[in-house]
């Protein structure tokens, strides 16, 4: 029985149905230095170094009179939140999400969620 859903999965993942549908993602590191940051340098301060990453990922539909996307991110500073952060997940969200629907070549409705 596992066979069979296993395959139905994968028959169902190849289909042209779903080859409007894009998924993409990326991930950005950046690294800061800060030694004086928003004001001088003051003699006995601790200089700061820290890496941010953010990561997105991006689900894109779209066919002739419909067009859908939603991206979702994480982002946060490495090595000050663990691998799971069960107690405050505002980390990862929603980042965009927007609709539009083609009534012909020339009009639109087009709905904006973030």
């Amino acid at each position: 029985m596992r066979k069979l859903y296993l395959s139905f999965i994968v028959v169902m993942l190849s289909s042209s149905a779903w080859a409007p549908l894009k998924i993409t993602g990326e991930i950005r590191p950046g690294s800061e230095f800060r030694n004086g940051f928003k004001c001088l340098h003051i003699e006995g301060d601790t200089p700061a170094f820290f890496v941010e990453q953010r990561s997105r990922l991006y689900f894109d539909f779209s066919n002739e009179k419909l067009s859908l996307c939603i991206s979702v991110q994480d982002a946060r500073l490495w090595d000050v939140t663990g691998q799971i952060y069960k107690s405050d997940n505002s980390f990862f969200g929603l980042y965009e999400a927007w609709g539009q629907y083609n009534l012909d070549e020339k009009f639109c409705i087009t709905e904006v969620g973030i």
